[in-house]
């Protein structure tokens, strides 16, 4: 039940809409009708059934008074004729006589017998026969003094007519010593029955009081079935209850026809039922029903016409409106919604148009956003480039510097080795210029050899000075592209400010390199004018060893000099070897936060050229809508 009611919504809800309208009506007027038939059927047919029910029980009423009106003056020219009778005594050929003068005067009774006695034997007929009447069933009533009658039996004086005896007591002394009898035709009876009618093909039936049938419009019936031998439990049920003196309606079938019927009681414990066919009387419901159903069909058929033409009329702007839809699902913005109505659908458009207007800005504003994105993806992208490139050629130069610094570190050890063993040397000048002028000779020798290291020294120191000044044109162009970087990051915005982070470190950097370069090239200037004056001293010390070879005392002070002299050299080689590895520790880490910017740059760089593919993707995306 569940997937059928499934597939059913399914098929409604693929439907089109004036087709659901239509369906939508078409069940609903169905519904209408359903609900007004039934409305109408079943309060009329309960009320035709009560007036059906009425007009039965009218006409048994009618038939049973009839009866019963007849057996009564049947009975009261009986009760006439024992009141005359009775005078007679048991004089037979008087009694005989009477009613002899009686039937001739009532040829609707069959005949007419007395009997004087109560047992019904040794009778005679008004016409001289004689007759026994003790099987009727009035025996027991006249022996009481009181009229009886009997069930319908076959007459005794004429077999072929069927009778229902009647009698009455002849009374003597507040006793019956004999009785009248007659039969009273059920020809007469029969007639009310027989002439009852209802509706067209409604009759009436006449059962004695054991059910045999008195009278029944099918010859194949009367007086040769009883009601039980119909076997219907509806018929047979009321039949009881009439003999009950129960008046009772009731609904049953017979051969294939629905009837309803009423059952009553009469005199003589006779029992009339009546029964008419139930679509007969029902005939005006089934009529007014069919009327109201045509009426309710054309009724719904210009309904669904109204709704076609309706449903036409308001599918013809959605089918509109839906073409609009399908153009702006293939991103044309341009067209514009001139419904016209101020219903439903005419606000639906105006909302459309105010909707197609603001998407046609925001798609205009995101395509002139979407080429600023790119141009400056584009620029940072140069700049990072221009950075990256600065980055590497300035790590170039410190491993260039690096290089240069490794081989001022040996040749500083050299010097301080060199310093070290002059001041071993001007110790053994002293000793020598101590024992005596034998050693001036070699004396001279070692001042030549410390004049040749001092020579070495200042070229060394000059070495240093073009080092120092490649590290302050490094350090200085650092700064020149730190300050670049800065504007490009800048110019990005807050896509930049990262960068701009990385740039800003950079030109510290730069700044503490220039800085750290200014500081060495002091020391470096301090050793230069060391070295020279060194030199000088050395120059002049064996100047004057040549020229005072003679003088030994100032041999000795000029050998003391130099000693002090080669002292402080040593101290100022050692100060200069401590900052050389100093500033090679700067120029290492130079080399690396400049490896780290270049590899900051070329992240930043990666970054840009995704961002600018995004921009490319997204102006793509807005070249698709027309607006």
């Amino acid at each position: 039940m569940q997937a059928w009611t499934s597939r059913i919504a399914h098929r409604f809800n693929t439907q089109k809409l004036a087709t659901k309208l239509i369906a939508s009506t078409l069940v609903i007027s169905i519904l209408i009708v359903a609900a007004m038939s039934f409305a109408l059927f079943i309060p009329n047919s309960a009320l035709f059934r009560k007036q059906i029910a009425e007009q039965l029980k009218l006409q048994t009423e009618n038939i049973t008074v009839k009866f019963n009106e007849d057996i009564q003056m049947k009975v009261a020219k009986m009760e006439s004729l024992a009141s005359i009778g009775q005078k007679n005594g048991l004089d037979m050929n008087k009694h005989q006589e009477l009613i002899r003068n009686f039937s001739s005067q009532n040829p609707d009774l069959l005949g007419a017998a007395v009997v004087l006695n109560v047992t019904g034997k040794d009778g005679l007929s008004n016409e001289g026969k004689p007759i026994d009447l003790s099987d009727r069933d009035y025996i027991q009533a006249v022996a009481d003094g009181k009229p009886g009658v009997s069930e319908p039996v076959p007459a005794k004086t004429d077999p072929s007519k069927l009778v229902v005896p009647m009698a009455y007591p002849l009374m003597k002394d507040g006793k019956a010593y004999g009785f009248y009898a007659t039969g009273y035709q059920l020809d007469q009876a029969t007639k009310y029955v027989s002439e009852a009618k209802i509706g067209k093909t409604g009759y009436a039936v006449l059962l004695d009081s054991r059910g045999k049938m008195a009278y029944h419009p099918d010859p194949a019936l009367s007086m040769k079935k009883t009601i039980y031998d119909l076997n219907i439990p509806e018929v047979t049920a009321a039949f009881e209850s009439a003999k009950q003196g129960i008046d009772t309606s009731y609904s049953y079938t017979f051969n294939g026809v629905k009837k309803i019927g009423y059952a009553s009681m009469a005199e003589g414990g006779f029992i009339v039922q009546m029964a008419v066919p139930e679509k007969e009387l029902l005939g005006p419901i089934y009529q007014m029903m069919t009327t109201t159903i045509v009426t309710a069909v054309i009724v719904m058929l210009a309904a669904l016409l109204m709704v076609y033409f309706s449903a036409k009329r308001m599918v013809k702007p959605i089918l509109y409106i839906t073409d609009t839809v399908k153009l702006l699902a293939k991103g044309d913005l341009r067209p514009r919604l001139q419904v016209k109505t101020k219903d439903e659908l005419g606000i639906l458009a105006d909302h459309m148009n105010e909707m197609l207007h603001s998407l046609s800005a925001t798609i205009e504003q995101v395509s002139i956003a979407s080429g600023s994105v790119a141009n400056a993806a584009l620029q940072i992208s140069a700049s990072t480039d221009e950075v990256a490139k600065g980055s590497v050629d300035q790590a170039d130069r410190a491993r260039t510097m690096s290089q240069l610094f490794d081989s001022l570190e040996s040749s500083m050890d050299q010097v301080a080795s060199n310093a070290t063993h002059a001041k071993g040397l001007s110790q053994e000048a002293v000793d020598i210029a101590n024992e005596g002028n034998s050693f001036i000779n070699v004396s001279i020798e070692k001042m030549e050899q410390a004049n040749s290291q001092m020579e070495l020294l200042e070229r060394d120191s000059k070495k240093i000075g073009d080092i120092i000044e490649v590290i302050n044109e490094i350090a200085e162009q650092t700064n020149l592209l730190a300050l670049n970087a800065a504007i490009e990051a800048a110019r990005a915005g807050d896509q930049g400010r990262g960068f701009a982070v990385v740039a800003d470190e950079v030109r510290k950097l730069a700044e503490r390199s220039g800085e750290a370069t200014k500081q060495i090239g002091t020391i470096i200037k301090g050793m230069q004018d060391n070295a020279v004056r060194s030199v000088q001293a050395v120059v002049e010390g064996v100047s004057q060893i040549a020229h005072t070879r003679q003088s030994f005392d100032g041999i000795l002070m000029k050998v003391n000099d130099t000693y002090e002299m080669v002292g402080e050299i040593t101290r100022s080689s050692e100060d200069q070897t401590s900052k050389a590895y100093g500033m090679m520790g700067e120029i290492e880490s130079v080399a690396s936060i400049s490896e780290q910017a270049a590899a900051a740059a070329e992240q930043t760089a990666a970054a840009s050229q995704e961002l600018s593919a995004l921009a490319e993707k997204l102006n793509d995306s807005v070249e698709m809508f027309k607006y």
